[in-house]
């Protein structure tokens, strides 16, 4: 895993949100990590959890777990616009932005899309 981004959100892997975060946890004499509180899935309490940099929860085996801290997946919304064969010239954040750039000749269709980065890339 990659290191965290500390300036865009963070969520656990399961989707639980997380409160209180702590970017420069000291979890032992050399090393620093993240802490933060977390709800229990049953949601019944709060409890502390301590990951290494990249997100892992602390002292857990080399395994993706549910718990393992990620950056929140980034959604996109837009329009593309669709020329014969296939072939896609260029995104654009709204139909009417779509529209004034499109290609005068060739278009067969303009589609909305909505995907979060990554996807489809696991």
């Amino acid at each position: 895993m990659k290191e965290l981004n500390p300036n865009k959100p963070v969520q656990l892997r399961d989707g639980r949100q997380i409160k209180n975060i702590c970017w420069d946890y000291q979890l032992s004499r050399s090393m620093k990590g993240i802490s933060a509180i977390i709800r229990s899935k049953d949601g019944s309490r709060d409890y502390w959890q301590e990951w290494t940099m990249d997100g892992k929860v602390y002292l857990s085996a080399n395994t993706i777990i549910s718990e393992d801290l990620i950056n929140v997946p980034e959604r996109i919304q837009g329009w593309i616009n669709v020329y014969g064969e296939g072939a896609i010239v260029q995104f654009h954040e709204t139909k009417e932005m779509a529209d004034k750039y499109a290609s005068k000749q060739g278009r067969i269709a303009c589609i909305k899309i909505n995907y979060t980065v990554g996807e489809g890339l696991e």
